[in-house]
């Protein structure tokens, strides 16, 4: 993998990240596979591959490879735990000017329904593309820093 790894397929399956699937790099090839608990489940219970929806084939021989690497050739990138939405907000709010609305932010991700009162804020305060600025740039540190961890060049393209 000598050119690095693509930052924006990094920074994109983190963005994507949830407690349904989870993202692996190809050190060799420097792809990255988005593997669905469903696919992790059929290559873990060696499904036969005509049992298998066509269109999950190639991904659950990924997985396949994924569970039988011995050779550390998969590394598993950051899934929704490790990217700590709730901090990225919190955040987000100490950069909120106004004294009142950043109160309001922060006290907006307190307690249940945190992400929908915050969201629902943004809107309502129209600071959604700063919102969104500011979480795309948290989340192109969070890949720039896996990366350096585990010793891999990266590319923006």
């Amino acid at each position: 993998m000598g050119t690095g790894v693509k930052l924006s397929e990094i920074i994109e399956a983190l963005e994507s990240a949830d407690d349904e699937q989870s993202s692996w790099l190809d050190r060799e090839t420097g792809e990255v596979h988005l593997l669905s608990d469903e696919m992790m489940d059929y290559a873990e219970e060696e499904t036969p591959l005509a049992k298998i929806p066509e269109s999950m084939r190639d991904s659950v021989e990924v997985a396949k490879r994924v569970q039988e690497d011995s050779d550390h050739r998969y590394l598993e990138l950051p899934g929704k735990l490790d990217i700590h939405d709730w901090e990225i907000m919190d955040c987000f709010a100490s950069t909120v000017k106004d004294e009142r609305l950043q109160r309001e932010l922060r006290h907006g991700i307190r307690g249940a329904g945190a992400f929908r009162t915050f969201k629902h804020l943004i809107h309502q305060h129209n600071l959604q593309d700063a919102w969104n600025k500011f979480h795309d740039a948290r989340l192109r540190e969070i890949a720039i820093e896996w990366c350096a961890e585990h010793d891999l060049a990266w590319r923006e393209k």
